[in-house]
């Protein structure tokens, strides 16, 4: 995390997207530019940012359907 001189907190940030074996459930990069850009707006009336880092995919059906035990 980097303080910036013009006094915004700037905080990288990694995408991770789990998806079916087949793909199902990946997500462009588009769009995950899109929501970085929608987070930023909201957050930048109080100091802070979201700069890109990484994505990664992973293909593995059983963690797709992982669930939490409650």
């Amino acid at each position: 995390m980097n303080f910036i001189e013009s006094g915004i907190i700037d905080i990288p940030i990694a995408f991770h997207i789990i998806m079916r074996d087949d793909g199902y459930g990946n997500v462009d990069n588009g769009t995950i530019y899109q929501q970085l850009n929608i987070i930023n707006s909201r957050l930048q009336p109080y100091g802070f940012r979201f700069t890109f880092y990484s994505i990664d995919r992973t293909y593995n059906t059983a963690w797709f359907y992982h669930m939490p035990k409650s």
